[in-house]
Formats: C-alpha cells, structure tokens, sequence
C-alpha cells in the first residue's frame, strides 16, 4: 500500500508518523422569506501529514499531490529503525436510521413550508423566517506509527431556525437549532412541531421584555444550554493543549476539590448519536467517557496523545479536529453536569431576588485567569420566590472557580443540546448539557446598561 510506504519512510526520520485523509460532503438547504432560496453542494478532498520528533511538532496540509521526501528536510538525522509491519484497518461507521436520500427535495421543502407556516401563523408581528440544513457526510482514514489504522465514515445533520419579529420599531430575533450525529432522524420527531411552535411564542415574548439595573445576585440556569457557562469557563481549562501551554486555572489542582461536591461533571463521546458523538477520535483511538469532575474533586483532564507525552498523562481518547487543514488536539464531545436530586420548584422559591436563565448565548473565557463573561438571551425575573417577567438580555460577569464553588442545588432534568465549539484545532460539533441549577450568587450585568 502506497501510504504505508511513505510513512515507513518517514519513520526513519520522525518518531511518529500519521497521515490523516478526508473527504467530506456538504449539502446545505436555505429556505427564506417562505421560499428554498438554494440548495449548495460540496465535496472536500485533502490530507494532513503530521511529524513528532521529541517535543516538536511538524505538521503538513495539502488538497494536492504531495513530494513526501521535502519532508525529510526537516530531520537532521536519518534513523536505523525496523520498518513497520502494518496491522489491518479497522473500519467504523456511524449508524444512520433515515439516511439523507431517504427524503426528497420536494418532501424536504414541504418541511421547511410546515416550519414557516406554524410560526407565521402565531402573530403577524413576525417579519422573517429563516431555516438553514445542513446535511454533512465525513470519510477518514487514519495510518500512524502507532498502528492505530481507522476507517472511519460519519453524519451530521444541523438544523437551525431563525424567526425576526418586529412592533413598534422594536425589533427582536430568535434561534433554535437541532442536530444530531447521524441522519435526518430528527425531522420525523412527533415534538417537533410544537418546539417550532415554542420559537414563535418566544419571539413574540421578546417584544414586551423589560430593563433591570445589574448587581451581584442568585441565578437559576436552566437546563440543556445553560451548560455553556461550564463548557466554556471550566471545560476549556481542562483540555490538555490549555494545561501544556500553562493557560488554566486548574493546572495545579488534579486530585483537589475545586467545586461544590453537587458538581460531577462528564465528557462522554460514546453517546449514541449525540452532535459530539465519535467511535474513535481523531488520533484513531476507540473513544471511551472521562470523569472530570467527581463530586466536586478534579479527577482528569481530557488529553490527546501528543499532550499526553509531553504532560506524562494517559490519554483520554479526547484528539479532535475541524478537517484536515488542522492538526488535532484536546477537546470535548459530549460534556454534562450528572443530574442531582433538587427540585427546580425549591429553587425558584428559595430566592426573593434574582435571574432565572432559560436560555444562555455565548460568551468569553480566559482560561488562564478563569474570568469570564456570558450571554443570557432570555433571562426572567424571579421575584419573591416566583418568576415574573422576562427582560431584556444581560451578561454574567465571573470566575472559573467562583462559580463552580456556588453551585448551590441540582436538579433531576438533565437536558442536552448541540452547539459549535471554536478552539485551536477548529470548528468542531459538540454537545453540551446539564440539569437547571442554582448559582448562590454571581455578578449579572444589568439589561439597562
């Protein structure tokens, strides 16, 4: 085989060799302004070559043929190594229950009609609505020096609906996305209808928001996305790449207590069909689910192979990338907050002051102070035990390890939601979650200011 070849090659030059080949097809529908506006297609074909030579990485990207030997230029020594006897392929693939064929344009864009017409129909104060699908097919191979050979073929379907309402010269937006690792499967959901529903009365809500000044308060944060908060202020803090380069809060703290012992948090790949869901992981590894946090005492970081090396850790299975124009790292899948056993009723009625989180945007982290700043798209107001009216968005202003200490009770609703994750091996699918929690206080930038 040609690639074994090259990498035995290369072998007697590098510690470690790996060749990572993709191609991936797109298939994206827009369907605007009550019309499908296009259909875009695309295939994408390349290859990352990746070299490890004690603690120097050397890493090669290409969609074009390739002179292997220019990357021997990078050695100085030519080693006497026993070439490889390469191991079979192993070979994996998602499974798929209503493949992306399996429903036509046509049945596709009646679809996309229903979607529109349910909102629509909700108030004539709605001015917009925009659906995006995303149908993605992915094929790998991986061939390395450690005999970690994979095929691997996967799916990813993304739906994401986007509802403008407009009164009086105010004007407020809305979202709502669906996906799943696998096919269209969540197009035949029976609840889909009344969640499509759920975005138009959320909109139209949005309209009569009101204004509260800031100050340091109880919060509750819902379920499901609420999780964004730990994904970014904690769990970016405990991948491997931000503990080699000395940028976490938590680089000194595996085996100590950095949260309330309500917190167990777990990154878990092997999920069925969840949007950060993965068989193997993008070093070629089965992947496998990692505690991080075990009642509030730090039990592992997420690592990858390299990291792993370099910080004498045991991988977790956790390499991952956006494509191959990038070389894999640490990174999460799949990462929740386990359900714990408070009753969201007895959070609510707990606080005469405060915020109630149903739905959370993005937000900032600086993993190596933990501070942090986060969106609250639609916050409500709980006001003497009881949630009022909702208001305008506002921030939450913190630190990493402040609120992992405030986490004050823990519900049994454990919910989780897709989203995209941005790090330095790219753009990658991700599923976040956790169960409504309470927050005993933290600082919420105010929605008139």
């Amino acid at each position: 085989m040609k690639r074994l070849k090259e990498i035995n090659n290369l072998y007697q030059y590098a510690d470690y060799v790996e060749f990572y080949e993709e191609l991936t097809k797109s298939k994206i529908y827009n369907y605007v302004d009550s019309k499908l506006e296009d259909i875009i297609t695309d295939n994408s074909k390349g290859l990352g070559i990746r070299l490890l030579e004690n603690d120097t990485i050397f890493y090669v990207a290409t969609n074009k043929k390739y002179d292997f030997n220019d990357l021997k230029s990078f050695f100085y020594v030519k080693k006497e190594k026993d070439p490889l006897i390469f191991k079979d392929i192993k070979t994996y693939e998602d499974k798929v229950e209503v493949k992306f064929s399996d429903i036509s344009n046509n049945e596709k864009k009646n679809f996309f009609k229903m979607i529109d017409k349910i909102i629509r129909d909700y108030s004539s104060l709605i001015k917009q609505v925009s659906i995006r699908l995303s149908e993605i097919t992915k094929e790998i191979k991986i061939l390395n020096s450690n005999q970690d050979n994979v095929k691997y073929k996967k799916y990813l379907t993304r739906l994401v609906i986007s509802v403008v309402a407009e009164k009086k010269g105010k004007m407020v937006e809305h979202s709502m996305t669906f996906a799943n690792k696998g096919g269209l499967e969540l197009l035949s959901n029976e609840d889909f209808p009344s969640k499509v529903l759920d975005i138009a009365k959320v909109v139209i809500e949005k309209l009569s928001s009101k204004k509260i000044k800031g100050k340091k308060m109880p919060v509750v944060l819902n379920n499901g996305f609420g999780a964004v908060i730990f994904h970014e202020a904690c769990g970016h803090g405990l991948e491997a790449e931000a503990l080699k380069n000395n940028l976490t809060v938590f680089k000194d703290d595996l085996g100590k207590i950095i949260a309330s012992d309500k917190v167990t948090l777990i990154d878990d790949p092997t999920l069925n069909n969840y949007y950060g869901s993965n068989l193997i992981d993008d070093e070629g590894s089965i992947t496998k689910k990692v505690i991080l946090i075990e009642k509030g005492v730090l039990k592992s970081f997420l690592v990858d192979k390299f990291n792993g090396f370099k910080l004498s850790l045991e991988p977790t299975s956790s390499s991952r990338r956006e494509n191959y124009l990038y070389k894999p790292t640490s990174r999460m899948s799949n990462t929740y907050l386990l359900a714990g056993k408070d009753k969201i009723e007895d959070m609510i009625k707990s606080i005469n002051y405060g915020i109630y989180a149903k739905e959370m945007g993005g937000g900032s982290v600086d993993p190596s102070t933990g501070n942090f700043n986060f969106y609250i798209s639609l916050p409500y107001l709980i006001k003497n035990g009881e949630i009022k009216d909702l208001l305008e968005p506002m921030t939450l202003v913190g630190n990493s390890k402040e609120i992992l200490k405030n986490v004050e009770m823990v519900s049994d609703d454990l919910k989780l939601s897709s989203g995209i994750c941005g790090a330095a091996s790219g753009n990658i699918p991700v599923t976040i979650g956790q169960p409504t929690i309470k927050i005993s206080e933290i600082l919420v930038g105010g929605s008139d200011e």
